[in-house]
């Protein structure tokens, strides 16, 4: 959402938009009218306790603020005809400088040879355009755009004519619509009539145009509060929903609708093309020429700097990463060296801690060594056994059941007594299993 502030003029208090945040001031619009220095110390002071914060703001103002008028132009001027007849027409009228023009579709017509179409010039009034500078002066934020309060009514878009009727304590405004736009407006003071008034004034309208008839009025505003004041309406009517603030909920939509903050300002006389014109002309064009000849050189040569500086800026980071990468690499390289070192002693190294357990794990029970010897190969084992099938069954548990023993070969055995006993003694050679260091994963 645009950090747009509205300041709405439309109905009996002024109220603060912003964000969709709405506050309804204490500040009512006849007071900021009459006496603008109090009102908008006031409004600041709302402003900065509610926390607004907002670049800039918009007015939405109520037709007793604007003057309008209707003017007829053939539907196929050109906008620079457009412009300089509507000047001509606003010049009469003294309608003033800051205005807005709405096509009014719906009155295309044929009058003879000549096609012709209605359009609403819409002006803020002099002495409330300045009433608002001062109040910009003091918000020290610019004024951007100049809403009618009108197209913010919300009398519901449909092909068919419609009346909206905004009525308020002090004063009642009425639009007539044709399709979107509004083919006239007006507004009453209260005389203690108003929905005498409203009906008198779309009677009287409706019975001066041929072909059109209304469909429905859509009522909302303060006095509504009191659905019995309708009753004395010759139309059909509607009381919107809400119609206390039911403008105030249409209020984010003000920045679409139309503009009359800009000046219209009508076109140039073309200039008289004698000697002395062409001629200053002709210098003025080359004068621009040379100047934009110049500004590109310029412009390339500053894109060509910043480039090469750009290109230097790399060029020195490469290099650094470069250095970097090398210096790497060398250390990758001794830290190689450093552990293939370590894994050469890892390899050649027999872990005779764990061969030694295994062979006490796998020894039977009536067995004893006697002479032990091992080379890096090999090992030689003489011992005594209970029997035989002893001796046998160790050859067996080497062969089959040791990570570290292989090819165990019992070599001899004899029988011999002792003390009266029977052994069986014996000598065994064993080679150990892949001496180079496959098993060096086994000591970790």
């Amino acid at each position: 959402m645009a950090n747009n502030l509205i300041i709405d003029f439309s109905e009996d208090f002024v109220t603060l938009s912003h964000q969709g945040k709405i506050l309804v001031s204490t500040v009512s619009v006849i007071e900021f009218f009459s006496n603008t220095e109090l009102a908008k110390d006031e409004i600041k002071r709302l402003l900065r306790e509610n926390n607004f914060y907002f670049g800039d703001w918009i007015a939405t103002l109520p037709i007793a603020c604007l003057n309008h008028q209707i003017v007829t132009l053939p539907e196929n001027v050109s906008d620079k005809e457009k412009m300089i007849f509507l000047g001509i027409e606003l010049d009469k009228k003294a309608i003033g400088k800051k205005f807005g023009i709405q096509k009014l579709e719906v009155t295309s017509r044929k009058e003879g040879e000549q096609e012709l179409c209605d359009y609403m010039v819409l002006a803020t009034k002099a002495e409330v355009y300045k009433k608002l500078l001062e109040l910009g002066a003091v918000l020290e934020k610019p004024l951007i755009s100049i809403v009618p309060s009108l197209y913010l009514h919300g009398a519901e878009k449909r092909n068919e004519l419609r009346a909206s009727a905004w009525v308020g304590e002090q004063r009642a405004e009425v639009v007539i619509w044709g399709k979107d736009n509004p083919l006239s407006v007006t507004y009453f003071e209260n005389n203690g009539d108003q929905m005498g008034d409203i009906n008198r004034f779309i009677v009287d309208y409706f019975d001066n145009v041929d072909g059109l008839n209304l469909s429905k009025i859509f009522l909302f505003g303060p006095r509504m509060r009191d659905a019995g004041l309708a009753y004395g309406l010759s139309y059909p009517y509607e009381i919107l929903d809400n119609p206390v603030r039911y403008l105030q909920q249409n209020l984010d939509l003000a920045p679409r609708h139309l503009n009359i903050a800009v000046e219209t300002k009508l076109p140039n006389p073309p200039i008289t093309m004698n000697a002395r014109n062409i001629t200053m002309l002709v210098c003025g064009v080359l004068a621009i020429a040379l100047c934009a000849l110049t500004a590109l050189n310029y412009i390339g040569n500053f894109a060509l700097n910043r480039e090469l500086t750009s290109l230097k800026s790399k060029s020195s980071k490469y290099r650094g990463l470069l250095t970097k990468h090398k210096a790497l690499k060398k250390e990758e390289h001794e830290l190689e060296a450093e552990k293939d070192f370590y894994i050469g002693i890892t390899k050649r190294r027999t872990p005779w801690r764990s061969i030694l357990a295994e062979i006490s794990r796998l020894t039977p029970k009536e067995m004893w060594f006697e002479r032990l010897s091992a080379s890096k190969t090999k090992i030689l084992i003489s011992g005594k056994a209970g029997s035989v099938k002893d001796v046998s069954n160790f050859s067996i548990n080497l062969n089959t059941n040791s990570d570290y023993i292989s090819k165990a070969l019992v070599i001899g055995t004899r029988d011999h007594d002792e003390a009266g006993e029977k052994y069986a003694e014996f000598q065994m050679t064993t080679e150990l299993k892949s001496p180079t260091g496959e098993y060096a994963k086994l000591t970790n």
